[in-house]
Formats: C-alpha cells, sequence, structure tokens
C-alpha cells in the first residue's frame, strides 16, 4: 500500500494510504465533488476500520509536556477550562487565555495525584509550553518539562482499541 504524505510542522507524515495500485495524486482544490479525490475512498476505508474495529495513529509530531509537583494539580486548575482527570484517567482540556478565550486543546492525563502528561498539536506546543510556564504563580512548586524530543506517541481509537492494547501490554 502507498502512502500520501504531507508536511505538517516540520515532520513528514503520511496524510491517507492507497491499496495497491490505487492513485497516490490528491484532487485539486477548486474539485467541488470529494468523491472525485483520489483520497476519498481510502479515508472512508480508514475511518470506517476505526468505528467498527480498531486504528492506530502515529502522533510523534505532537508535542508531549510533563506537569508535577506539590502544586500542579491547583495551577492547571487555574488555567484549563475543563475539570482535570482522576488518577489514570484522560480528558480534553482547554486552556484560556486573559479573556477568557480557547488558546490551546491538550489531552491531559493524570498519572499521580500531582503529575500530569499533558498532549498537543505540534503547532501549539511551544505556545502552550510557554503559557503555562509564564502563568504559573511565582511561588508554586511545579515543574513543567517538554518531553517531545524524549517521548513518541500513537493514538489507538475504537472499540477493539481495548483488545489491541491488552495483547500488546
Amino acid at each position: 500500500n502507498g502512502a500520501e504524505f504531507d508536511l505538517k510542522a516540520g515532520w513528514e507524515v503520511p496524510s491517507w494510504y492507497s491499496q495497491q495500485g490505487g492513485k497516490l495524486s490528491t484532487c485539486s482544490s477548486t474539485l467541488t465533488r470529494r468523491e472525485s479525490c483520489a483520497w476519498f475512498e481510502p479515508v472512508g476505508r480508514e475511518c470506517e476500520a476505526v468505528r467498527e474495529r480498531v486504528g492506530v495513529i502515529d502522533l510523534s509530531s505532537y508535542g508531549v509536556i510533563l506537569v508535577k509537583g506539590k502544586d500542579a494539580k491547583g495551577q492547571l486548575d487555574r488555567l484549563f477550562a475543563n475539570a482535570l482527570p482522576q488518577v489514570g484517567e484522560g480528558c480534553v482540556g482547554h486552556m484560556l487565555n486573559h479573556y477568557g478565550k480557547i488558546m490551546s486543546q491538550a489531552q491531559v492525563m493524570r498519572v499521580k495525584d500531582n503529575e500530569f502528561i499533558l498532549v498537543t498539536d505540534a503547532l501549539s506546543e511551544l505556545a502552550s509550553l510557554r503559557w503555562i510556564k509564564e502563568n504559573l504563580d511565582s511561588s508554586s512548586d511545579v515543574l513543567v518539562e517538554n518531553l517531545s524530543d524524549k517521548w513518541s506517541c500513537i493514538g489507538v481509537a475504537g472499540p477493539r482499541s481495548g483488545q489491541l492494547l491488552s495483547s500488546v501490554f
């Protein structure tokens, strides 16, 4: 199977996969019928596979930020609009700017009571990191570390994702 690659935040990543012998060229942006695009059917098959079974995606280009310390929960509570997850769980969180508008979105995973892993999209990684560091109380006991160069990330989704993960771990 062939992959059609694009650049995302400086990373060359596959956007979609054709079947053996399939067309690899994307359609022109001037076309109005998506069904005419070479990617329409392959992407539809991928969506169906995830919806009905399981799918795995390489998220290496995403940002990974560690936030930990005695005051980590309290400080993240101030920065995120959403309730933080329980230990061992995750949620989608929205960081707000000083005007109450969403400035960034992250997957927030709570590893321990006061230890969190944030996964951001590649384009907002450095802005999110800077925002967190600049908006911590100066007297707080919090360590913020960019783990993006040390960690990789994959996404696993679909009704059979638990089955796949239990066979690996």
